[in-house]
């Protein structure tokens, strides 16, 4: 027999090889995502942050199915009548969506769905060119309106909505997908990278009163910019948060504002929203947020707020590290708190008698930032990319007449070079950690 054009194949022989590839395919994906639960370490989030591009295993074109579908117009015939093939959706917002508009529909009735709304243009060269800037915000808005069309009757059946976008006024507000009952929805990501929304666009957008349904057992995660976060909370109210049903170990994820002093978006405001929904989201992650005032130590609280067990901070300011802490408790204990990429100022009502992660603490050259953290204590302490965490630290860590010596052992993830940890620190850390246990 002759050689034959994989095209001469039936039908059928097609349809059994694209099956067992998408069933294979999946047992390998969630082989995958079981290995990394078992094996994770401390939260960090810069994997999915919104300014660091999505990785390739969520949203490359090169991932099945549309690695197939982009080779033949057989292939993607036969791959529309595998709705199991369809469970991962993703769209990039750089192009036009049209072609898979429909794939919401080829999932039939399959739920845990996973769904990625991202965009490859890279606005971050492109600050001094307001017409290119202009450009891409106008694709991506119209895309992504034309993608929330087809999206909205099937986001009840979703396990996964992930928004990574340019700009936050392209973001659907957070009550799209809020107002109703989500018995499937694990995560639901709304971020972006330049946050261009103003107060005043915000309030005059809000003209009528939005409606929040309360279940939703299973989230997981649930990420918004400051700006909807604390609308979300102004508008649905006191009896929601008090009747809203999440999972047990819920995080929630903050990101990308400025507070200004006074008024509802203030930082006093934002703080007292925290502290009510710390008790459905005991994980609390904040991301990119600064003040857009001088911070004084002696400006004046009327009510200190609590959180936890769970608070972790990564690219926030000084100055917003040093309200933050003047507004929270005096007696607040955490069992985890991370540092990540920002500078520590001295705080006094932190206090971390669980793990401790440092990762890309921005620093002086006598360590204080470093010291600002540790201070924190932490039974357990995680460091990584701290080029000040050195013998200097280590010999003030040593000392037996230091106050709050953090615990049993401090971790050095992903050590560098051994020769700039020299014999005398590796020896002093060895002492303390034998001290301590």
């Amino acid at each position: 027999m002759g050689n034959r054009s994989i095209s001469e194949f039936p039908a059928e022989i097609h349809t059994i090889i694209l099956t067992y590839l998408c069933t294979t395919l999946a047992l390998e994906r969630k082989r995958t995502q079981e290995s990394l639960h078992a094996h994770a370490k401390p939260i960090i989030f810069s994997r999915y942050d919104a300014d660091c591009p999505l990785p390739e295993d969520v949203s490359s074109p090169a991932l099945f199915p549309y690695n197939i579908v982009s080779v033949c117009k057989l292939w993607r015939d036969l791959l529309i009548q595998i709705p199991e093939a369809w469970t991962r959706i993703v769209f990039d917002v750089a192009h036009s969506p049209t072609p898979y508009l429909d794939s919401f529909l080829w999932s039939k009735d399959l739920t845990d769905l996973e769904v990625v709304i991202f965009n490859s243009a890279d606005i971050a060269g492109l600050r001094a060119y307001q017409s290119e800037t202009d450009d891409i915000l106008i694709r991506e808005w119209k895309n992504v309106l034309a993608i929330q069309q087809a999206f909205l009757p099937h986001v009840s059946r979703c396990k996964s909505i992930i928004y990574n976008l340019n700009f936050a006024s392209s973001l659907p507000a957070p009550d799209v997908f809020l107002a109703q009952p989500m018995p499937h929805l694990k995560v639901l990501r709304l971020d972006c990278k330049s946050d261009d929304l103003t107060l005043s666009r915000v309030l005059s957008g809000l003209q009528t009163k939005p409606s929040f349904a309360v279940s939703f057992p299973k989230l997981e995660l649930l990420s918004l910019t400051g700006i909807w976060f604390m609308d979300t909370v102004r508008l649905a109210g006191e009896e929601w948060i008090t009747q809203l049903q999440v999972s047990n170990t819920s995080t929630l994820r903050i990101s990308d504002f400025t507070f200004p002093e006074d008024g509802i978006y203030s930082l006093d405001t934002f703080m007292d929203y925290l502290s009510r929904m710390s008790s459905k989201f005991p994980i609390l992650y904040l991301h990119n947020m600064s003040l857009n005032f001088p911070y004084t130590e002696s400006t004046s609280n009327t009510e200190v707020h609590r959180f936890g067990p769970g608070l972790h901070f990564q690219s926030v300011s000084t100055d917003f590290l040093s309200r933050f802490d003047l507004l929270c408790g005096r007696d607040i204990l955490l069992c985890d708190l991370t540092f990540q990429d920002c500078q520590v100022p001295v705080t006094y009502n932190f206090s971390a008698p669980g793990s401790l992660v440092l990762d890309g603490i921005r620093d002086s050259a006598d360590g204080a930032s470093v010291r600002n953290a540790i201070n924190c204590e932490g039974s357990v302490i995680w460091v990584s990319n701290c080029p000040t965490f050195d013998d200097g630290v280590l010999q003030w860590l040593a000392k037996p007449d230091r106050t709050g010596v953090p615990g049993t052992i401090i971790e050095e993830d992903d050590i560098p070079d051994s020769d700039l940890y020299p014999a005398p620190g590796l020896k002093v850390l060895c002492k303390l950690v034998y001290r301590k246990l």
